[in-house]
C-alpha cells in the first residue's frame, strides 16, 4: 500500500538487477500494477544465421584458399548502465554461418538505446569487415526478422543479411 501511495505523487523507475546473468526476462506487469511509471526491460537477441556473402563478395575476398570464418558482434549503446558488447562464436570455413546464439541486454533507458551489429571474418592478422547495421531499440519489432547489412559507407548490400529474433519484455 505504501508503494501505491508513493507512486500516486512521485515518479518511480525500476529495472532488472545489474548482476542478473540469466536470460530470463524481467516481468514489468507487477511493477505497473503497483503504480510504477517507468519499468525497464530485457531485450533478447538471437542470432540464427547469415547469408549472402557468396553473392556480394568474390570467392577469394576473405580467404584466398578457404571459405570465411564469420562471427558477429552485438553492441548495446546508450546510457552508461546499458552499454554492453557480446560476440557469437566463430563459424569456421562456411559461407552460410549458423550461430543460433541468444543474448540478453537488460536496459534501464530503452528509449535511448541503440543496437549495433557488426559481422567480421576472422583472419590470422586483422579481421575483415563483412557487414554492419544499427537500430534504435525503440524501433525493433518482436519476432523473427531478416536484418539487411550495410557496407562501411552505409550502403545496403544486395544479398548479405542475418536472420535474427528479437524479444522485448
Amino acid at each position: 500500500m505504501e508503494l501505491i501511495w508513493f507512486t500516486q505523487k512521485n515518479i518511480l523507475r525500476v529495472y532488472p538487477k545489474g548482476t542478473r546473468i540469466t536470460s530470463t526476462n524481467f516481468k514489468p506487469l507487477r511493477a505497473w500494477m503497483h503504480g510504477v511509471q517507468m519499468v525497464a526491460f530485457n531485450m533478447q537477441v538471437r542470432v540464427y544465421m547469415g547469408d549472402g556473402w557468396r553473392k556480394d563478395f568474390s570467392q577469394a575476398h576473405f580467404d584466398k584458399y578457404s571459405p570465411p570464418d564469420f562471427y558477429t558482434k552485438l553492441y548495446m549503446v546508450g546510457v552508461p548502465a546499458d552499454v554492453r558488447k557480446v560476440r557469437t562464436r566463430e563459424i569456421i570455413d562456411d559461407w552460410i554461418p549458423i550461430w543460433n546464439q541468444e543474448f540478453s541486454f537488460p536496459l534501464t533507458v530503452p528509449e535511448l538505446a541503440l543496437l549495433k551489429i557488426v559481422v567480421r571474418e576472422h583472419d590470422a592478422g586483422k579481421d575483415d569487415f563483412a557487414g554492419q547495421t544499427c537500430f534504435p531499440v525503440s524501433e525493433l519489432k518482436p519476432g523473427i526478422r531478416v536484418v539487411r547489412l550495410r557496407d562501411k559507407k552505409g550502403k545496403k548490400f544486395k544479398s548479405v543479411k542475418l536472420l535474427m529474433r528479437f524479444t522485448l519484455e
